[in-house]
Parts: structure tokens; C-alpha cells; sequence
């Protein structure tokens, strides 16, 4: 008697290899990339920074330090948009994009971005606004 060979097994043994390597790549680490260093805007312009990462994010912090102010802009945001002032957040999948309108003096600072995604990783970007005068409110 001839047996044929079990197929069957083998092709669920491949679906069961995809399966898994498929689940691997989604659990790999975030590799984030944002915009780097200083990004230099005039006043009264439009200015975008953005961070992502290889993974979904699930929350998103952005936090300005200036000297004698921290604010925190957004807190654990997590997928959507999300507005405060002059300032926009949007997040969706593993980008994460701040948007600020008619850009003024006191937008200028270190902007810290805690973002969570398999891990948890913390960036930064200075936004300088050039040409600016420094009115009443002392840095």
C-alpha cells in the first residue's frame, strides 16, 4: 500500500511559520525617527514636527520647557487629533505630527516627546523662533 505525502501538515506548518513571523515583526523595537535638532521658524509662520516609530503608537506626551516655564501641551494622547491653543496634535499609527499656526515667541523652546509605543522612548526638538523680540514676558 502507497501513502501519500501528508500536505496537509506541511502546509499548515508553513501558515503556522508566517503566523509567527508576522507576530515577530509587530513586536520588534520602535525604532523612533523625529525631526532633528533645531528647526528655526519666523514669527506669525506655520511649523510642523513630527516623530514616528515602527510600531502603532498608544500614547503620546509633548511637553515645552522654557526657562522659566515647563507646560506640558499634550498628555497621553492616543490616536486622533487633538488641538490646545495654537498648538495640533495628530496621531495616527506610528506617526505623530505637532502643528503650530502663526507661530509666536513664546512657542519657542525644547519640546519633549514621550512616546510609547512595544517600548518607551523620549526625543527632542528645539524650535527657535527667529527674529523674534522678547516682549514683556522674561525667559
Amino acid at each position: 500500500m502507497q501513502t501519500c505525502p501528508p500536505e496537509f501538515p506541511s502546509a499548515l506548518g508553513v501558515l503556522l511559520l508566517l503566523a509567527a513571523s508576522s507576530s515577530a515583526q509587530n513586536e520588534g523595537w520602535d525604532h523612533p525617527t523625529c525631526t532633528e535638532g533645531v528647526v528655526s521658524v519666523s514669527p506669525g509662520k506655520h511649523v510642523a514636527m513630527s516623530c514616528n516609530i515602527s510600531n502603532t503608537l498608544s500614547r503620546v506626551t509633548v511637553t515645552l520647557f522654557r526657562l522659566r516655564e515647563n507646560k506640558t501641551i499634550f498628555q497621553d494622547a492616543s490616536q486622533g487629533r487633538f488641538s490646545r491653543g495654537d498648538w495640533q496634535l495628530w496621531v495616527q499609527g506610528g506617526v505623530a505630527q505637532l502643528l503650530i499656526e502663526g507661530v509666536r515667541d513664546s512657542h519657542a523652546g525644547l519640546y519633549m516627546w514621550h512616546l510609547r509605543g512595544r517600548q518607551r522612548n523620549n526625543r527632542y526638538i528645539t524650535l527657535e523662533v527667529s527674529g523674534a523680540t522678547v516682549s514683556g514676558n522674561a525667559r
